[in-house]
């Protein structure tokens, strides 16, 4: 009998800043829109899952709001939301948010995609994170998809 997960995997973003590049972004420290990780879609998928996960006690008294979004082509256009996540005021070391994307609104992306995780609210207390994207790999062909370029 066939899994109902056939081949999940997860992708895994680092904190980076806005200009592209790696930093040490802190969740609570960042303020509103600003983009906490960007990851290259490595290859054809659907998103199934996203997820934050802290790594300390913050307990500040605002509640802290991210998005998780993709772009179809990387780096350009308007991003769009895959899911919202809500850091309550209660601690979350070692916790794990999270929201499964709704068969009807699941998203195909491709290689030159990129996913992306913004602060749409910081809650004022610096707390750092783990974030992941759990997609359903689609397998391609790379030859068949003109997002792949070979090289010599």
């Amino acid at each position: 009998m066939p899994s109902q997960y056939s081949d999940i995997q997860v992708i895994q973003l680092v904190a980076s800043t806005s200009a592209g590049g790696l930093g040490n972004i802190l969740l609570g420290d960042a303020s509103a829109t600003t983009i906490a990780s960007c990851v290259p879609v490595p290859y054809k998928c659907q998103v199934r899952r996203v997820a934050l996960v802290g790594l300390n006690g913050s307990t500040h008294a605002t509640v802290g709001v991210y998005a998780f979004n993709y772009r179809l082509v990387a780096g350009t256009g308007t991003p769009v939301l895959i899911a919202t996540l809500t850091k309550t005021t209660a601690s979350w070391q070692g916790k794990v948010l999270y929201k499964d994307v709704n068969v009807t609104s699941r998203v195909t992306l491709s290689e030159g995609s990129e996913f992306e995780l913004v602060v749409t609210t910081a809650n004022g207390d610096a707390f750092p994170y783990s974030a992941w994207i759990l997609v359903e790999r689609i397998p391609e062909v790379a030859g068949n998809n003109s997002s792949m370029i070979v090289t010599a």
